[in-house]
């Protein structure tokens, strides 16, 4: 009893809950019992919105029985879940939970966030093999299968690594010993080590030492990436069966899961609980305002997690310049509609608008160093997988080929300035004509097009150095080049050959590593190596004017066009190819001739490079203009000699469908100077090319030439030609 004012009253006591008497283990089962209920509500929540008719009042009253014992706890029983929260036990065990789930996260490969595996994809998936399953294979089953592949090389790789450490190698199918690697290793280095002293004087001792460790580590890469693809082929079914259950337990998708969803609200509430334990009154106190700051500040932490896996938006945004949207696409390739939250019955709130893009390219200079070939031409004299290269820049020197002066000084014999560096410029030509046997003459050709109305005039210069392809005039399906030939039998022996049967080269390495080339025509097959292993290739298909979109899986599909390939614009060349590895495992890809970035397609190691070759693809109408030495013009047909005739400046030549060219101007060898200006505020819409001034010296002259980075160019390459240290002719070509 107090006295209150003069009153007996009955003393007030202060409400208490109790306190959690559990032990660890119950701790432990109630907090999987949470995230196992959590786990079970939210699919019997989806399953409810699924379903249609009798099957949707099912998990409609599956779901409310799932909610009743949770509502009843915290209405009834209160206390307990405030008891529960404030236990140590529960918060530090807990947190053990987040922790060792954060570790699976890592331990197992998560899928691409941006492409989620759809709802029974992988069920789908495993009936691949079925002859009722649909080809070509669903978007569902595409995107599960990449995360299959993703999944695999994963932990592959660090099983791998693995086996590797511990010596367990020979368990997982592999060679118990690396003696057979070393041995191999040490046979190819010392292959190397034998022209490596003149590899040091030639291009100095940094590449060299950096050659020999590159070379070294590359052939320990390649068998380690090949033993790495053996295991996965190895063990298949094991890393389905993997991925399978990982993904019905989804430790391939940790950080978006309800089960650890669930260890952040239970953390969630537990400091909640913990900051108001004593009441709020105290929190008033400047003393309790560190406690409240750092408890306001995980909470908030935590919110913000749940707003972020709640609302996130994932997709692709493709703008050009000036250009504004309000909606992306999706992963499944559904278009979706940039949302503000607070902007109700607004279908866009927002539009994203690109002001200005610019994307600088990194130019470099090769050092090319070649041997005259018997039967003509120039080979590399150091067959190295990539050549002496340097990113340029205004100040860059390189000094190569060193040896004993007649001074007795030890000097390069070679040396490369770059004095002016223009990442962008413009070139403004100088043509002088020269002899016909100089070599740096390029014939050169202007030829006016004009449409069907006449109106529109566009004048096209047209070089004819061999190997030069000509131009392509996609309306009425017509190739057109440019030739310099002494009379009328050359011009004819031109015409009555045929060119090669093919739509362009696809390049890779062969099993020495050097490069090798396949005529790419549809049904043509080839070998290709990386990694030491062997890939067939077979070519489907290709276009001069490929366009692909994204088809929903992380890949890209083909937009078919109406146009035949013979009358189709030379816009972005590119192949469709099939590859085959050696496990047997096939996997489609595209190869375009200016791919800006490489994507992530299948077998990466695998690179292929492609070129389009415009007078062999298939054309209408294939035209040579001759240009004799007795400066007379001719034209005519290829496959047909007998159409050779004299042409005329400006004479108007019909080529089908209301176009017609006229020649304006033919010269014989031109020498071209070129006159290059920067371009300050050029993009990376602008097609302007970089452009070097670079001073060359050797024992007898110092010579300054201008090189361009713009592919074809005559100035993209130089060729010089002095004697070396040791008395013998050297031929060396930079390249910008």
């Amino acid at each position: 009893m107090l006295l209150h004012f003069g009153q007996l009253v009955e003393e007030i006591k202060p409400v208490t809950f109790p306190r959690w008497s559990f032990g660890g283990w119950k701790s432990l089962c109630i907090i999987f019992s949470i995230a196992a209920w959590l786990e079970l509500t939210v699919w019997a929540g989806a399953e409810t919105m699924l379903a249609d008719g009798a099957e949707r009042w099912f998990w409609a009253t599956f779901f409310f029985f799932l909610l009743l014992p949770p509502f009843w706890i915290l209405f009834f029983r209160f206390g307990w879940v405030f008891a529960f929260f404030r236990s140590v036990q529960v918060g530090i065990i807990n947190l053990c939970l987040i922790g060792l789930g954060s570790i699976l996260g890592v331990l197992f490969h998560q899928e691409d966030p941006s492409f989620p595996i759809p709802r029974g994809g992988v069920e789908r998936l495993a009936d691949w093999e079925e002859p009722s399953f649909p080809s070509p294979w669903p978007v569902e089953s595409r995107i599960a299968y990449r995360n299959f592949l993703d999944f695999r090389s994963a932990h592959a790789f660090s099983g791998w690594h693995m086996a590797s450490a511990v010596g367990l190698r020979g368990w997982i199918g592999l060679p118990p010993g690396t003696a057979d690697l070393d041995a191999m290793v040490a046979e190819r280095v010392g292959i190397l080590d034998q022209r490596l002293p003149e590899l040091h004087e030639r291009f100095g001792e940094e590449f060299a030492v950096a050659l020999r460790t590159k070379s070294e580590t590359g052939l320990r890469a390649r068998e380690r990436n090949r033993e790495i693809r053996e295991l996965e082929s190895l063990h298949n079914d094991f890393w389905w069966s993997l991925f399978v259950w990982s993904s019905r337990f989804d430790l391939i998708r940790v950080y978006r899961s309800e089960w650890f969803a669930a260890f952040w609200a239970i953390l969630f509430f537990g400091v909640l609980s913990n900051t108001f334990r004593g009441g709020w009154r105290r929190l008033l106190r400047p003393a309790k305002w560190g406690f409240v700051l750092t408890h306001t500040g995980i909470l908030m932490v935590v919110v913000g997690g749940f707003h972020g896996r709640l609302t996130e938006m994932r997709g692709i945004l493709e703008l050009h310049v000036d250009e504004s949207r309000g909606y992306f696409q999706q992963w499944d390739g559904r278009e979706a509609f940039f949302k503000d939250p607070s902007a109700d019955g607004l279908d866009t709130s927002f539009l994203v608008r690109l002001d200005a893009f610019r994307a600088d390219y990194h130019d470099v200079l090769e050092v090319l160093y070649l041997k005259q070939k018997a039967e003509g031409g120039g080979k590399f004299e150091f067959p190295l997988d990539r050549q002496p290269r340097a990113r340029v820049f205004e100040g860059l020197e390189r000094s190569y080929d060193w040896g004993i002066d007649s001074s007795g000084a030890r000097v390069p014999f070679f040396k490369v300035k770059v004095e002016k560096f223009l990442p962008q410029a413009k070139a403004e030509p100088t043509l002088t004509p020269v002899a016909w046997d100089d070599p740096s003459g390029i014939p050169l050709a202007w030829l006016a097009w004009e449409g069907e109305s006449g109106l529109e005039e566009q004048v096209e210069v047209l070089p004819g150095r061999l190997g030069d392809p000509g131009t392509s005039h996609a309306e009425s399906g017509t190739r057109i080049r440019y030739r310099l030939v002494e009379g009328a039998e050359q011009a004819k022996s031109l015409l009555a050959s045929l060119p090669i049967r093919r739509i362009g080269v696809l390049a890779g390495f062969g099993e020495d590593g050097r490069q090798v080339s396949l005529d790419a025509a549809p049904g043509a097959v080839g070998d290709f190596f990386a990694d030491g292993r062997p890939f067939k290739v077979r070519i489907v298909s290709g276009r001069p004017d490929v366009e692909l979109v994204p088809d929903g899986a992380g890949g890209r599909r083909e937009v078919v066009q109406s146009v035949p390939i013979d009358m189709a614009p030379l816009r972005n060349p590119g192949i469709r190819i099939e590859v085959k590895s050696p496990s047997g495992e096939l996997a489609d890809r595209w190869v375009l001739e200016d791919e800006f970035q490489n994507e992530g397609v299948r077998f990466p190691e695998l690179k292929l490079n492609f070129h389009w070759d415009l007078w062999s693809a298939p054309a209408r109408s294939k035209l040579t203009i001759f240009r004799y030495r007795d400066e007379s013009t001719w034209i005519g047909e290829q496959g047909s000699p007998e159409s050779l005739r004299e042409l005329q400046a400006g004479e108007l030549v019909a080529l089908g469908r209301s176009s017609e060219f006229s020649l304006r101007e033919a010269m014989g060898p031109t020498k071209v100077d070129l006159d290059f200006q920067p371009l300050p505020s050029a993009d990376f819409f602008n097609p302007a090319p970089a452009a070097a001034i670079v001073r060359v010296e050797t024992p007898n002259q110092d010579q300054v030439i201008t090189l361009s980075a713009e592919p074809g160019s005559p100035f993209q390459e130089s060729q010089f030609r002095y004697v070396g240290p040791d008395g013998e002719d050297r031929w060396v070509v930079l390249v910008l």
